[in-house]
């Protein structure tokens, strides 16, 4: 009798979204006793040790998490072996849709593949491999040279499309294009951003400053604005991100936001609707800035 194409092994980690983190840190390290073993400043990570497996705690940011709010974030769950293949073929098999994944997440055993998916009530559920040692150099190979004008523009909505060049497990890089009038609508940085004006113009509407090609812009984390492509022709920006980018309404509530796990499960669904096979995977190692 052959092997399950998917073993669950246990339990990795489970995410928590918190209200106030040095509480739960409070409670988590002095109640239960569990130990903080690493953080991560740019989106208020702080993982725990818990026996084998981790409990991480994020902020829940303007959610508040109540009974209607739900405050896990995701269940991570260990599968031994961790054949991405023969998951993926099973996955699909069950009607499955496979939302993303990842290189190298850090999880219980240190950096480890993963696949994302959800239940049917909608949760998010994290398959995780086994860890990756330093000395496994073969899973995280460098990138060739990527020619950029053979990258295919994915569309996020009505008049704005990007290119993928680089996922990490903390940002990515890419190239943005924007068509004549479309406006990016506030927003806000949790990590730093460098972006190169390819060609065409923008104009940041709180300032009125405007970058056209050549331009370099830097926007420091916390950093909060909206912008715009002006003139006749589309806005195509280079851009490095990391962290998150928080979209913003009215009373500066976050409403939504995007970020290299959000941005790979789009071009994952992109090279799916379109039969292609995924180029780009989620690497471990940290974006080079511009």
């Amino acid at each position: 009798m052959s092997a399950p194409a998917l073993a669950i092994a246990g339990i990795d980690h489970v995410v928590l979204r918190v209200d106030d983190v040095p509480r739960s840190l409070a409670f988590y390290e002095g109640v239960l006793g569990c130990k903080l073993e690493r953080h991560q400043d740019d989106i208020g990570l702080r993982q725990l040790r818990a026996g084998a497996a981790l409990i991480d705690l994020v902020n829940a940011g303007a959610g508040v998490p109540t009974i209607k709010n739900r405050n896990v974030d995701h269940i991570a769950l260990a599968v031994r072996p961790f054949d991405e293949g023969a998951l993926r073929a099973h996955l699909a098999a069950h009607d499955i849709a496979v939302e993303g994944g990842a290189a190298g997440n850090y999880g219980a055993e240190g950096d480890s593949p993963a696949l994302y998916i959800r239940d049917p009530d909608g949760n998010m559920i994290e398959l995780m491999g086994p860890g990756i040692t330093k000395g496994d150099t073969a899973m995280t190979p460098n990138e060739p040279p990527l020619h950029t004008p053979d990258v295919a523009w994915i569309r996020i909505r009505e008049g704005l499309s990007f290119r993928p060049l680089h996922f990490a497990q903390d940002g990515y890089a890419l190239q943005l294009r924007l068509e004549p009038g479309t406006v990016i609508a506030r927003h806000r940085h949790t990590g730093d951003v460098h972006a190169l004006n390819v060609s065409g113009w923008r104009e940041l509407t709180d300032t009125g400053e405007r970058a056209g090609p050549g331009t370099y812009v830097y926007e420091p984390p916390g950093n909060n604005d909206t912008w715009r492509c002006l003139g006749d022709e589309p806005c195509v920006i280079h851009i490095t991100v990391t962290g998150r980018v928080e979209y913003l309404d009215d009373a500066g509530n976050v409403t939504t936001y995007t970020d290299s796990h959000t941005a790979h499960a789009l071009y994952l669904k992109w090279c799916e609707t379109n039969g292609q096979v995924p180029r780009l995977a989620m690497n471990a190692a940290r974006n080079t800035d511009l």
